[in-house]
């Protein structure tokens, strides 16, 4: 069994979550490790994480799941075709990581700052274009 943290599209109210619903929920989490920076795709689509340095004091919100190896293979076809990485992001627990700066800010980014961490809101409004 591998602890598996999600922060966008496979947490519970995201677009993928299917792949990741047979885990076992094992609550909300807050990365121990900071130097982390949230970006979009564009738009309210879906996250990038990041590392920058540990100067860098944010860390990312998320949900944390116990999951088997068959889901994890799930996530990995999911995840990795996308371009990030599994790795290990704090101890015994993993998550996909983008190995390089990329992305846009989002109104699907909440920034907490007095708790520095960042968070993906799955249903955020973009704004609209309008006269």
């Amino acid at each position: 069994m591998i602890n598996l943290f999600v922060y966008g599209t496979l947490k519970s109210d995201g677009t993928l979550h299917q792949a990741i619903s047979d885990g076992e929920f094992l609550g909300e989490y807050v990365t121990k490790a900071n130097g982390f920076v949230m970006t979009s795709a564009g738009g309210a689509s879906f996250p990038f994480v990041y590392y920058t340095d540990r100067k860098n004091p944010y860390k990312i919100k998320g949900e944390l799941y116990n999951v088997t190896e068959d889901i994890k293979k799930r996530c990995d076809f999911i995840e990795c075709g996308g371009g990030y990485t599994f790795r290990e992001i704090d101890q015994n627990v993993f998550g996909y990581i983008y190995p390089e700066k990329i992305g846009t800010t989002s109104n699907s980014i909440r920034v907490n700052e007095d708790e520095k961490y960042f968070e993906w809101l799955n249903n955020a409004e973009e704004p609209t274009q309008g006269n």
